[in-house]
C-alpha cells in the first residue's frame, strides 16, 4: 500500500497486495456465517481487480496471471462451487492452458497448468493413471531447478518451489507408488530448504511429507517430520496459516509408530498428548471440528487401550476403553461404521475378562 501511494503505476505492488488478500482467507471456511461468506466475497473480488489493475500496468506481470488463473479455487468448498465445478474447472484449465501459451518457458505457467489439472483429475475423481502426465511435468519443472542450483530468477519460481515438494510426493501416491514420492524427498532433502531440513516448509506441506513417510513405513523420517511439527509454538503456527491443534495428529502418529516398534511408554505419551488438543482450525464448521475432535478423541482411547493390553496393564487398558465407550454414546455412527464402537465394547468386555 505505501508503495502504491508512491507510485500508482507500481503493477508488482498491485499483485503483492492482491496476494496477501488471497492468504488472509487461505484455510477459512465460512460456514453458516452469512457475514463472513459477504466479507470473503468482498475479498475476493477485490484481488481480483488488484490483480488486473497490475495488468492494467504490466502486461506480462507474471505474479497477476497466476493470482487470475488460480482465484477461482479460492470457492471451493462453497455451494456455489460444488454446483458448477465441473465448469469452473474447465474454465481454470483453459486459462491455465492460455497462461503456458503465453509464456511456455516461465515456471510458474508450467507449474500453474500441471496443478490445475492435478486438481480437476481429483476433484472429479479420475483414475489413477491420470495424475501420470502431472507428475512427468512437476520433474521437469524440478529438475530445470535442479539444473539451475535452485536459485531463482523470479519471485513466482519461490512459490513453485515451496508447493512443488508436496505435489510430487502426493502424485506418487495417487498413481500408487507412494515409495517412489518418499525416495525422491529423502533423495534431494538437500535441497529443500538449503540446510538438509524439512524446517522451512508449513505445516500443510509437512503433512503431506509426513503421511508419505507413515503410509511407506519410513518411520524415522517420519519421527524427523513430526519433531519439527511439535517444535513449532502457536504463534509460528498461525502465522504460516495453521492452528496449535496441528500438534494434535503429530502426537497421534507418533504413538502410532512407537506402538509399532513395542515402545509403548512412548506411545502411551504420544496418544495422551493428543487427547489434550482439539481441533479448532478454521476450514470447518464449529459443530464439524466437535464432531471431528469427539471422534478421534474415542479412536485415541482405543489405542491407549490396546497399547496397555499390550504391557499388561488391564485395569488401565479397562479404563481406556470404558473412556472410548463413553464417547461413542455421543457420536452417531453411520451403519457402515458400527463396527467402530462395537470395538470399545467387545475390548471392555474382554479386559474385565482378563481382570477376572
Amino acid at each position: 500500500e505505501e508503495a502504491l501511494k508512491l507510485d500508482s503505476t507500481y503493477a508488482e505492488a498491485y499483485s503483492i497486495l492482491s496476494l496477501g488478500i488471497i492468504f488472509n482467507w487461505m484455510h477459512v471456511t465460512t460456514g453458516d456465517d452469512s457475514e463472513l461468506r459477504k466479507q470473503e466475497i468482498k475479498d475476493i473480488n477485490k484481488a481480483n481487480l488488484f490483480a488486473k489493475t497490475a495488468l492494467q500496468y504490466d502486461q506480462d506481470n507474471l505474479l497477476a496471471h497466476t493470482i487470475i488463473t488460480f482465484l477461482p479455487i479460492m470457492h471451493a468448498g462453497n455451494d456455489e462451487f460444488e454446483a458448477n465445478k465441473l465448469f469452473i474447472l474447465r474454465s481454470m484449465l483453459f486459462d491455465a492452458k492460455m497462461f503456458l501459451q503465453k509464456y511456455p518457458d516461465a515456471l510458474i505457467s508450467q507449474y500453474i497448468y500441471a496443478m490445475v489439472s492435478m486438481m480437476k483429475i481429483g476433484i472429479l475423481d479420475g483414475e489413477k493413471e491420470e495424475f501420470q502426465e502431472p507428475l512427468d511435468q512437476m520433474l521437469v519443472i524440478f529438475q530445470k531447478l535442479k539444473r539451475n542450483d535452485f536459485v531463482l530468477s523470479h519471485p513466482t519460481e519461490g512459490i513453485v518451489l515451496g508447493q512443488l515438494w508436496g505435489d510430487i510426493a502426493n502424485l506418487y501416491y495417487q498413481i500408487g507408488d507412494g515409495k517412489e514420492g518418499m525416495d525422491f524427498i529423502i533423495e534431494n532433502k538437500q535441497f529443500i530448504c538449503g540446510d538438509g531440513t524439512y524446517k522451512c516448509l508449513n505445516v500443510d506441506i509437512l503433512w503431506r511429507i509426513l503421511n508419505g513417510f507413515y503410509n511407506s513405513n519410513y518411520y524415522e523420517n517420519a519421527l524427523d517430520v513430526i519433531s519439527i511439527v511439535l517444535s513449532r509454538n502457536e504463534e509460528e503456527l498461525i502465522a504460516a496459516g495453521n492452528t496449535i491443534s496441528d500438534k494434535k495428529g503429530a502426537y497421534y502418529k507418533s504413538g502410532m509408530i512407537y506402538m509399532k516398534w513395542g515402545q509403548f511408554d512412548k506411545a502411551i505419551e504420544g496418544f495422551s498428548q493428543a487427547l489434550t488438543f482439539s481441533f479448532d482450525r478454521s476450514d470447518a464448521s464449529k459443530d464439524e471440528l466437535e464432531e471431528r475432535t469427539t471422534w478421534w478423541n474415542a479412536h485415541y482411547y482405543r489405542r491407549l487401550g490396546l497399547v496397555h493390553f499390550f504391557k499388561g496393564e488391564y485395569h488401565k487398558a479397562s479404563n481406556a476403553y470404558l473412556e472410548a465407550i463413553q464417547i461413542d454414546e455421543n457420536i452417531e455412527y453411520p451403519e457402515n461404521e458400527i463396527v467402530t464402537p462395537l470395538k470399545s465394547i467387545c475390548f471392555y468386555g474382554y479386559m474385565q475378562e482378563l481382570i477376572g
